[in-house]
């Protein structure tokens, strides 16, 4: 049976024991609450840096958005100023091509209409010298030299398809232009109508319908004021048909038969393109 002194000495040690453990308790508890404030803190920074990535990325993407707006803003002035320009351009090109059908047709009238006052007034005279009445010849003259008071027929109707083509009515210009060539088959007319309604196809990218019209007045009336036009005409036609030999063929008839002219130095540029 163990003695008073070492029951007394086991009981101390017991005593030293749970004291040790109870003071190393709440020092355990501390560093525990350490480690688990280290491990939130942890969480919080690397979610603060994910909020930080995904504002900056969200910043950029901003910034990039509103670089490409102001880039298409430009790219919409520029485009809308090539359309205003182009409009303009459009509309220019259509009056000089109106201004040039005027000129050019009212240039061909007059030498087409110029010779025929003095035929008419020689068939007059010659009227009035077979019938021996010299003053019955003069009246005479004098009459058919004035002609009807309204004009001719042919030349209303050929200036109403005229009108049609000069307001750009291409299909109208067209239809009524291949009714005048056979309405008025023996008219001074002709060579112009031909040359017309094959501009007229020509506008209308009929080709084919041009080059036929163009045709006839290259072949019918080729020593008309309106050949040489009449001879690019189906030049151009026949190009736009995919049949450049044949169109070189007229081109390089236009710089032999024509040369000097305008028509002649067109044809020459053109040539050099199809070489």
């Amino acid at each position: 049976m163990p003695s008073s002194h070492a029951l007394r000495a086991l009981t101390l040690r017991r005593l030293g024991l749970m004291l040790a453990w109870a003071v190393a308790l709440p020092a355990h508890a501390g560093l525990f609450d350490d480690d688990e404030a280290r491990r939130r803190v942890e969480e919080l920074r690397t979610q603060v840096t994910a909020m930080q990535a995904t504002l900056e990325t969200s910043q950029r993407a901003q910034l990039e958005l509103s670089a490409q707006n102001e880039s298409l803003k430009a790219e919409i002035a520029r485009l809308r100023g090539q359309i205003e320009v182009l409009t303009y351009g459009a509309e220019s090109a259509d009056k000089r091509q109106k201004d040039f059908y005027i000129d050019l047709d009212s240039r061909l009238r007059k030498l087409e209409t110029g010779a025929k006052p003095a035929a008419d007034a020689g068939a007059a005279g010659a009227s009035g010298s077979a019938t021996g009445n010299a003053a019955t010849g003069a009246t005479n003259a004098a009459a058919n030299a004035a002609g009807p008071t309204d004009a001719p027929t042919d030349s209303k109707d050929y200036e109403a398809a005229l009108n049609l083509l000069r307001n750009g009515k291409f299909r109208e210009a067209a239809v009524a232009f291949s009714a005048f060539i056979k309405k008025y088959p023996d008219s001074s007319y002709q060579p112009a109508a031909n040359y017309w309604a094959g501009s007229s196809y020509y506008q209308l990218r009929e080709f084919n319908r041009a080059a036929e019209f163009y045709k006839v007045v290259t072949v019918r009336y080729a020593d008309n004021v309106k050949a040489p036009d009449a001879w690019m005409g189906y030049a151009s036609s026949k190009h736009e048909l995919g049949e450049d030999k044949v169109a070189k063929q007229a081109f390089e008839t236009i710089v032999k038969k024509y040369p000097g002219t305008s028509q002649a130095e067109q044809a020459a540029s053109r040539l050099s393109k199809l070489k």
